[in-house]
């Protein structure tokens, strides 16, 4: 999923478009154009329509459609791009509305946002282990990654050696190379064709919030896999707070096979000792060995989780 940074500084799904395209029989049917239309035309900028008629009367709806194309027209849709009031309001013409919705899409993505790509940067850092800027600021994105070794290095800790070669220069066509072996990673990882930058996005700075849109299709894909590593520490916690007996192997057979029937997930857990007691005295409780225990897995170095 995308996210746009609207004009008011919040956030939008842009699969909000999709919902207004799955949504057109209903929309037709109902007249119900001013739903979703006037509020996507708000959302990119604010106030830009007055008053929305909440009203099934004909002429009214045709005056939020009309209303909204003056939105996208000023969001730098092209004419050709744009329908008609009658393409929607008639059905004389859904498919110029999908072109429509299309082309504002590609032109609110091609708005670069600061903070999506200091995320993204936040993100390669703490993967790879490398000490740079994560300022989302345009220069900066282009500098840290612009040569593509930062970006190889990130390829190679997702797929070990899948870069056989990082060419350690300021060379154009070296650093293009490395650029291109990136992209051939982020593909093979499941990153769709239509969420890959160009080359010359990144190393002509042609267009750098598809570099963003690249890497956080790319965090999604790697997130969405199973690690039996950490699946692996994630038992070994468990088994440490409900003092159970069972296997810690992160193999998935095993890892469902433990907590599928949610048994060792509701144990009530174990008294501590020894030297789990503080200083002060007392016994710790449960939940304050979770926290520790947590914070244990959840912030340990990235770099050595694959071994």
């Amino acid at each position: 999923m995308v996210y746009i940074m609207g004009g008011n500084g919040e956030t939008l799904s842009i699969n909000f478009v999709d919902s207004f395209v799955a949504q057109f029989p209903a929309i037709v049917a109902g007249r119900r154009t001013s739903d979703i239309a006037m509020q996507l035309a708000n959302f990119l900028k604010p106030g830009s329509v007055k008053k929305i008629n909440n009203t099934t009367m004909a002429f009214k709806c045709m005056e939020n459609i009309g209303a909204f194309l003056q939105v996208a027209a000023g969001c730098g849709v092209p004419s050709t791009e744009l329908f008609q009031t009658v393409d929607l309001w008639e059905r004389q013409n859904l498919n110029m509305v999908v072109i429509c919705l299309q082309s504002l899409g590609r032109k609110i993505m091609a708005k670069y946002d600061e903070y999506l790509a200091s995320e993204c940067l936040e993100w390669v850092k703490c993967v790879t282990n490398e000490n740079f800027s994560t300022s989302g600021d345009p220069e900066n994105f282009h500098a840290v990654l612009k040569d593509g070794q930062v970006l190889c290095r990130l390829a190679n800790f997702l797929k070990p050696g899948s870069v056989k070669k990082i060419n350690n220069t300021t060379m154009a066509f070296k650093c293009m190379e490395n650029i291109g072996a990136f992209l051939q990673v982020a593909a093979g990882c499941g990153v769709p064709s239509t969420e890959l930058f160009q080359t010359v996005d990144l190393w002509e700075r042609q267009n750098l919030n598809m570099v963003v849109i690249c890497l956080q299709s790319l965090g999604r894909k790697i997130m969405a896999k199973y690690d039996e590593y950490l699946a692996s520490e994630c038992l070994e916690w468990v088994k440490c707070v409900t003092n159970e007996n069972f296997s810690t192997s992160g193999d998935p057979e095993n890892f469902h096979a433990v907590l599928k029937d949610g048994q060792v997930l509701c144990s009530p857990g174990r008294t501590f000792s020894g030297d789990q007691r503080p200083k002060e005295g007392g016994l710790r409780s449960t939940n304050e060995v979770i926290k520790d225990s947590v914070h244990e897995i959840a912030y340990a170095p990235t770099p050595s989780r694959k071994k």
